[in-house]
């Protein structure tokens, strides 16, 4: 593979050259741009108590229940075969890592298989891991919505005897969300590739696990399972772990010609 310097690039010292035909991502930006925009979201729910308003919503629809709860297009399609969809891509993404060892034609791709096999499984801990640091409450858990606790946000001191419930972030949507680590894959094809499947665009990628997650978030949200906050936090932490280690594990590596 031929290897050209982009003049329009500057190369900081040490750093190998820019491959022509894919432009250099703007890490900050990728990363800072979705950030304020929570921010700015959070503030305005916050202030518009927009989480409690849409449950509110979504409960009353239901003739004052989570009808939506037990109905087979949300607990069985959406949740149940939704977990299953993500474990086949999971073990899509072992198998592609795994032949890139067995098959000299794939080996090119290794770099981008590990990250597609690390990136979404850190997502999904890091977001299994503050469920329990949280414990936060889900809609139906809240008095207001037929549960037994006192409503209270992120941003509040818990009421004293509240249950524990582990509900924020959105774990569900996050194994959707997850899947935004596709952009950078796809990104980050070896040049052969994207020269032979030049449709394949890193958007689609990205377009894929927004959409996934955003169907697993509004499934839970019928639910009663989360509140809209929830699943933007969800979406935001799942594409900052994405770029965090798409930086350090395709855009350093290539930068510094390492293959592993």
């Amino acid at each position: 593979m031929t290897l050209q310097t982009d003049s329009a690039v500057p190369l900081a010292s040490g750093v190998g050259p820019r491959q022509k035909d894919r432009h250099q991502l703007n890490y900050p930006l990728l990363i800072g741009v979705p950030l304020l925009a929570l921010v700015i979201a959070v503030f305005v729910i916050e202030l518009a108590d927009i989480d409690r308003q849409l449950a509110s919503l979504i409960y009353q629809w239901g003739d004052n229940s989570w009808y939506w709860r037990r109905h087979p297009v949300t607990s069985r399609w959406i949740h149940d075969h939704g977990r299953h969809l993500v474990t086949a891509l999971t073990v899509i993404s072992l198998a592609l890592l795994a032949s890139s060892f067995l098959f000299a034609d794939i080996r090119p791709g290794r770099r981008v298989f590990t990250y597609l096999l690390l990136a979404p499984t850190a997502s999904t801990l890091l977001i299994q891991t503050l469920k329990h640091r949280t414990m936060m409450d889900c809609p139906y858990n809240i008095d207001l919505f037929g549960g037994s606790n006192a409503y209270f946000t992120l941003w509040q001191a818990r009421p004293l005897g509240n249950i524990d419930h582990y509900c924020f972030p959105a774990g569900h949507a996050s194994a959707g969300y997850c899947w935004v680590a596709l952009f950078f894959v796809l990104h980050y094809l070896p040049a052969q590739w994207r020269s032979r499947y030049r449709w394949i665009k890193p958007r689609y990628g990205l377009l894929f696990g927004l959409l996934l997650g955003l169907l697993f978030g509004i499934g839970q949200q019928l639910r009663g399972a989360h509140f809209l906050s929830h699943d933007l936090w969800t979406a935001t932490l799942c594409w900052g772990v994405s770029a965090f280690l798409a930086y350090f594990l395709l855009e350093r590596t290539e930068q510094k010609k390492f293959d592993f």
